[in-house]
């Protein structure tokens, strides 16, 4: 009888727990929480003002940059908001040459009865007439993850404290790093790079410029490498390949193997060492200042 009767509570319990989740997953509908609030909303700017642009958000985002097709400068937001958040942003406004777009929750931890089960992304567009007047675009992100596209501005910079990054088009000097997350870049131009990831890995391909990129644990991959490369990863394998423009490279790993594709796009000589494992590398040019260094504690180096 009691193991009857305690059948009965379990199945009882899991019948609860399945309608609550079903509720949940019915009242989320476009995704975010069951109290969120689908929102659209614009900033009609005066031509040329705005310099600075900075977003704070712990929703995932996706920030596109498009040409003006009116003459007129603008932002625009559109996704699903907690309330609080949605009256913040109702309320947001241009201060000199600065727009900062706060979409940060306002609380945190779990509540039984308010799942989140189909994260909300949430859409910034950015029109400008003149694409190159934008000085600074800097992104902070909580636990959430980004995407960029065709974002262009002096300097380019996001951080995200646990979540991947995905960036299409960038244009500016550019730093793009998360503590927990992959990420990958497709197509970069501007003087210097950095990518960094504390844990995960980092794609990276087409990119015109100097780049620096370091991950803690995670492979690195560099495709179409046209500029100065430093290329670091505690924990994981490196792959480079060069383009026409590629000058010094240097590539480290204290645990992984170092492969190098030169394409027949560079000149100069080239240092290996690895302390466990094998080297092989082209012979030198004396024609050229240029050097390709790779070194490894443990891992095989193959330089081509």
């Amino acid at each position: 009888m009691k193991t009857r009767t305690k059948k009965r509570v379990v199945i009882g319990l899991i019948c609860i727990i399945a309608g609550i989740i079903g509720l949940s997953a019915n009242n989320l509908g476009l995704g975010g929480k069951p109290d969120s609030i689908v929102h659209k909303q614009m900033w009609e700017l005066p031509v040329g003002q705005l310099k600075t642009l900075h977003i704070n958000s712990a929703y995932d985002v996706q920030v596109d940059f498009v040409a003006s097709t009116n003459g007129k400068d603008t932002v625009q937001f559109e996704g699903k908001l907690d309330r609080p958040i949605l009256k913040q942003l109702q309320q947001t406004t241009i201060q000199n040459d600065t727009l900062q777009l706060s979409l940060e929750e306002v609380t945190s931890g779990f509540n039984f009865f308010h799942f989140d089960i189909t994260p909300a992304i949430q859409h910034i567009t950015v029109a400008l007439t003149d694409p190159a007047q934008l000085q600074q675009f800097t992104m902070d992100v909580s636990s959430a993850h980004t995407t960029l596209k065709n974002v262009e501005a002096t300097n380019i910079q996001l951080q995200t404290s646990s979540g991947d990054v995905k960036a299409y088009d960038l244009k500016g000097t550019t730093q793009l790093s998360t503590s927990s997350g992959d990420i990958r870049l497709e197509h970069w131009q501007g003087s210097t790079l950095q990518l960094s990831s504390g844990s995960g890995e980092i794609y990276a391909q087409r990119l015109d410029g100097d780049v620096t990129t370091t991950a803690s644990s995670g492979d690195i991959e560099i495709q179409q490498l046209g500029g100065e490369g430093h290329i670091n990863s505690q924990s994981g394998d490196i792959l480079i390949t060069l383009q026409k423009g590629a000058r010094n490279v240097e590539a480290s790993a204290q645990s992984g193997d170092i492969e190098i594709h030169t394409n027949h796009q560079f000149e100069g000589s080239y240092e290996a060492h690895t302390n466990s494992g094998d080297v092989e590398v082209p012979p030198n040019s004396t024609n050229s200042p240029y050097t390709i260094k790779a070194n490894t504690s443990s891992g095989d180096i193959e330089i081509e």
